[in-house]
């Protein structure tokens, strides 16, 4: 799980940061959190996001959209 250019609780808080700022009718995926850390200068796998993600117990983008459309 190693990854460059930030240290693990700085990665946690970008992905919750990240996922906060979802608008309207998009849940972005691991690749696309993945995708605008490495814009972030912080290379980083996508299997890795998604253990960030549930360490933060944040649903998959699949789970976080199925939860808002059963709300």
């Amino acid at each position: 799980r190693r990854s460059k250019g930030a240290s693990p609780p700085r990665i946690e808080g970008l992905i919750q940061q990240i996922i906060d700022r979802e608008g309207g009718n998009i849940r972005l995926s691991d690749q696309q959190i993945m995708e605008m850390l490495l814009r972030e200068g912080v290379t980083i796998k996508r299997r890795t996001v998604a253990a960030y993600r549930k360490k933060l117990q944040i649903p998959s983008s699949f789970q976080r959209v199925r939860e808002e459309v059963n709300a």
